[in-house]
């Protein structure tokens, strides 16, 4: 998404990370259900929740410093994509 030159090709990528991120929601979850012992499921589905909700605090701050700049000749919106 970050390399792409155009709106259209942009909405495509966005499109196809957006059923990415849904698609992974719903696997990483069972993947803890079924691989972590039961005494430990609780937590681990706790810390996966909180890595999640955390990346977008984390990728707006970010995205606040990258953003106005340009390093190595790209944008600063391309390093946050």
């Amino acid at each position: 998404m970050a390399f792409q030159h155009t709106p259209e090709g942009l909405l495509v990528w966005r499109f196809v990370a957006g059923i990415g991120i849904g698609v992974e929601i719903i696997t990483v979850t069972t993947f803890i259900i079924e691989l972590v012992p039961g005494h430990m499921r609780g937590k681990a589905i706790a810390l996966n929740q909180a890595i999640m909700f955390t990346a977008a605090p984390i990728a707006a701050l970010l995205s606040s410093w990258l953003v106005p700049e340009t390093y190595f000749g790209l944008d600063g919106w391309r390093w946050i994509v």
